[in-house]
Formats: C-alpha cells, structure tokens, sequence
C-alpha cells in the first residue's frame, strides 16, 4: 500500500518488476506450499 508519493513509485516499480514477482513466486511454490502440509493441523 502506497501511502506517499514516494511510496507509490516504489509500488509501482515492484509491481512492474515481473521477472522479481515470478521469481518469488516460485520460491513460494518450492518451500511454503510444501511444508505447509507439514505444520497443517
């Protein structure tokens, strides 16, 4: 959440940065979603 200007052009540059997102999804899908069955109740 952008709450300055400041904070907008960091949001908007994050969120343009595609490569950086898939690259931190995949890391997602490598470690939390497989332990997350580990810690499930």
């Amino acid at each position: 959440v952008a709450d300055t200007p400041l904070g907008e052009l960091q949001a908007e540059y994050w969120n343009n940065d595609t490569q950086f997102i898939e690259y931190k999804q995949g890391q997602v899908d490598r470690y939390c979603r497989h332990n997350y069955g580990v810690v499930e109740p």
